[in-house]
């Protein structure tokens, strides 16, 4: 997946009202909001935290959290994924019938979230 789609779905996400982490944690891919850059938070050699570009993440400013695959398992633990031709497909046995699909398993699982949690 570009990184330009998942600023796209990082971004209709934060709109849509999905929670953005209180705690800035290693591994967490961030945007910046009005250039779009990616923000990755890495640690170096002692252990510090630094990130690939000058801009930190705060609850101050208005960067844009990228869920991981992992995050919708934690939030969505009833939700599965089936492959349906060329598209991912977010299903669960509570509801039969309520699909959401996308191009991958990331913008499927969104697509459920933001269905099943209108703003």
């Amino acid at each position: 997946m570009s990184m330009e789609k998942l600023f796209e779905i990082a971004q209709n996400l934060k709109v849509a009202g999905f929670p953005q982490p209180e705690q800035i944690e290693v591994g967490q891919l961030w945007f910046n909001a009005s250039t779009h850059e990616p923000i990755q938070i890495t640690k170096d050699l002692n252990n510090e935290l630094v990130t690939k570009i000058t801009i930190y993440p705060t609850k101050t400013r208005s960067e844009i959290y990228a869920p991981t695959i992992e995050d919708f398992e934690k939030i969505m633990p009833k939700w599965g994924i089936k492959q349906e031709g060329f598209k991912k497909v977010c299903y669960t046995d509570a509801y039969p019938g309520i699909e959401y699909s996308g191009d991958s398993t990331l913008e499927a699982r969104a697509n459920a979230w933001k269905g099943e949690n209108p703003a």
